[in-house]
């Protein structure tokens, strides 16, 4: 493993940690603590396995791993953008 994947995966685990304790405290929802641990495990095993993102894209038709992560991630933001827009519109 390279030096950027274990800073990379300190953040990871500081961000999952975070997560945890936010439950713990209540201050979060359980489908909100699934949908954020789910994306900080994802998160840490494209950081270990970064070759298995090449190969899912090439499944799905996308040329390499990093567009597939491109695309993914600016799903994502638009989509929490849109839950953050509802709930400031409330």
């Amino acid at each position: 493993m390279r030096p950027a994947q274990f800073l990379l995966l300190a953040f990871v685990l500081v961000a999952l940690v975070k997560v945890i304790h936010s439950y713990r405290q209540r201050r979060m929802a359980p489908l909100d603590f699934l949908f954020w641990g789910l994306v900080w495990m994802g998160t840490a095993a494209i950081i270990i396995f970064p070759d298995a993102t090449s190969s899912l894209a090439h499944l799905l038709g996308i040329g390499r791993g990093a567009d597939l992560i491109m695309y993914l991630s600016l799903l994502i933001s638009f989509y929490l953008i849109f839950r953050l827009y509802l709930a400031l519109a409330r």
